[in-house]
């Protein structure tokens, strides 16, 4: 898997929206062979059976390829809920009109639809889906009048109807709310993330250099001695004084003694030590060391360079 390919999982936001591209993916496939039994029970004939699982197919295809080209970060909603959730009341209102009896049956998956909204609208976003929901339904009664009269009982299409009016808003509200706490759980989840980073920080490194604390640097120190005599490869620690650091501190403050250790850590890492090597540093208000826990048996020139430091 390549970083950028589209099942990356490198913690993108990507990666999410085609995870749930992939689930709604399932949900079609799940759908076509609903249809192929609803032909088989004489709910609908065949030719909507196959347009509509072509149309299925290459609503999938075609939101996959958005997907994949990325070109779905050029739209306001980079997850394209919009697009397929109007794609998929669409065809779902084609399989209603074709259907011949039942249609409540396949109204039912207008549930499924809107349930996909959970992962993003808001609730007036919910309200709206299901309005579009509704309409849709409103436009196939209507066509059914006009073109297939003899196959709708109009009471029982109304009762349809106005059940739906009833159920979807209480489903868009409850799906609204259940939106909106998930997207309140993520914003602590990441605040908790970001306190406990902090947290993790301020106990294992130097509040003033930045650098790995005595605690850390023992812990780090302990490990690689574990590594070198388990791989039988050599350990180095170097112990870096600072002459006259306490002349320092009493003539021109403990300020200026602390920029000094600031500068000296900043100029000594990059002089010392590799940048392939593995290190860890300890400063306390008079030393400095550092070890390398990779160093090859091979390097004595580069040891010699840095005690000459």
């Amino acid at each position: 898997m390549t970083k950028d390919g589209i099942y990356s999982h490198d913690g993108s936001k990507h990666a999410v929206r085609v995870r749930r591209f992939l689930l709604g993916s399932v949900a079609y496939g799940i759908c076509i062979p609903l249809l192929v039994v609803a032909y088989v029970l004489r709910l609908i004939p065949i030719e909507p059976v196959v347009i509509a699982s072509a149309a299925m197919i290459a609503v999938n295809a075609g939101v996959y390829a958005l997907f994949r080209s990325r070109r779905n970060e050029r739209f306001a909603d980079p997850s394209l809920t919009w697009l397929q959730m109007i794609a998929a009341t669409t065809v779902l209102m084609y399989v209603v009109y074709h259907f011949d009896h039942d249609r409540g049956l396949a109204l039912m998956m207008c549930l499924v639809i809107l349930a996909f909204g959970t992962f993003r609208f808001n609730t007036r976003q919910f309200m709206l889906a299901a309005g579009l929901v509704l309409a849709g339904y409103a436009a196939v009664i209507n066509l059914l009048m006009w073109m297939k009269p003899e196959v709708i009982d109009i009471p029982l299409e109304a009762f349809q109807w106005i059940a739906l009016s009833l159920v979807l808003p209480c489903f868009a509200v409850v799906g609204g709310r259940l939106s909106e706490l998930r997207q309140r759980l993520r914003r602590t989840n990441s605040e908790l993330t970001s306190a406990l980073a902090m947290i993790q920080e301020m106990a294992t490194h130097d509040a003033l250099t930045g650098l790995p604390n005595r605690a850390l640097f023992n812990e780090t120190l302990n490990h690689a001695i574990g590594q070198a005599e388990r791989h039988k490869r050599s350990l180095a620690v170097f112990f870096l004084d600072l002459d006259r650091f306490k002349f320092i501190n009493d003539s021109l403050g403990h300020g200026v003694g602390d920029r000094v250790l600031q500068e000296a850590a900043v100029r000594s890492a990059p002089r010392c030590v590799r940048a392939t090597w593995w290190r860890a540093w300890a400063v306390t208000s008079s030393c400095c060391c550092w070890r390398n826990s990779a160093m090859p048996r091979t390097s004595p020139t580069s040891r010699t360079r840095c005690s000459r430091t």
